[in-house]
């Protein structure tokens, strides 16, 4: 039974928010912070709470998601199912309400602790977004993508939110406009992925009425909408590495960083046209996954 809890929450998804907080936290917010010779208000198990309450929201997330795509996802993807199979509806709704309760547990501890009460009030922000995603965003054209990608970008800002007020007043705008940057990849990235998730589940969503974006306008202009925010991804990265932070940017950020998630999505656009079938869809979804990786190394290796 717990193999399928795990399942149900997305554990790898999980561990790159996690990755994605923590290289936020001690590469761009301490070292930043190190350079003024001040210290992040954040203490590293602080850190930990922050991160895995975002977690806790994230998680809750997914199996919101699950249960009330049971009926759709028993004909896109049948052998995948946990929710009302390996586990009971009702034990999956009573999972979703402890991880809201010991996350939002965790940010009202977080918020007295560093005396930041109104931040605590973006975790049932979070909360109920997701769920309206789940319940009836979802299954409309492109409003839940452009959400769900939204929550994406916003993870790595929940960190900069903790010390945002001692950067801005020593005037340490590198550390925002990192970012800035990292969080328009993962919106654009996410995007896509979501709208080619829907391009592969168009057979179930159709089934249960759903307008998502593929079924109201076809795959032909969904891939365009794909290719556009790669292209876009394309244009941000050339602009940043060789105009912009030209004078930062070392060969190592460069070589290791960049030009990797360059080539991922020159790839990713020269099989586009070619997909048909889901399983295809679903395999060029991965490719976005491996994208997102390689951008935590190219957020990692950003010079401070």
């Amino acid at each position: 039974m717990l193999l399928h809890f795990i399942k149900l929450v997305r554990w790898p998804n999980l561990l790159i928010v996690f990755l994605t907080q923590w290289i936020v936290w001690s590469q761009l917010m301490c070292k930043s912070l190190r350079q003024l010779g001040i210290a992040s208000n954040l203490s590293f198990f602080q850190f930990c709470l922050l991160s895995f309450s975002t977690m806790l929201v994230a998680a809750a997330g997914y199996v919101i998601n699950d249960i009330e795509d049971v009926k759709i996802d028993l004909i896109n993807k049948p052998d995948k199912v946990v929710v009302g199979t390996r586990l009971t509806a009702g034990l999956c709704y009573t999972f979703y309400y402890c991880l809201l309760l010991i996350g939002f547990t965790i940010a009202l501890l977080l918020a007295w602790q560093l005396d930041k009460f109104p931040f605590v009030m973006l975790y049932p922000l979070f909360a109920v977004l997701l769920h309206l995603y789940a319940t009836h965003l979802k299954q409309t054209p492109l409003l839940g993508n452009i959400l769900i990608s939204l929550f994406v970008a916003a993870v790595p800002m929940l960190i900069f939110l903790a010390d945002a007020s001692e950067l801005f007043i020593y005037a340490n705008e590198r550390v925002l406009h990192i970012l800035l940057l990292y969080g328009s990849l993962a919106f654009l990235a996410n995007l896509a992925r979501e709208v080619i998730k829907d391009m592969q589940d168009v057979k179930g969503d159709r089934a249960y009425g759903a307008k998502t974006f593929p079924i109201l306008f076809g795959l032909k202009n969904s891939k365009y909408l794909v290719m556009f925010s790669l292209l876009t991804i394309i244009a941000i990265l050339m602009y940043w590495t060789f105009v912009w932070d030209i004078d930062q940017q070392s060969r190592w950020s460069i070589g290791a960083g960049t030009v990797p998630l360059l080539l991922i999505c020159f790839g990713l656009i020269t099989q586009l046209p070619k997909l048909e079938s889901a399983a295809e869809f679903g395999r060029w979804s991965l490719g976005i996954k491996i994208f997102m990786l390689f951008g935590l190394l190219f957020l990692y290796l950003q010079p401070i």
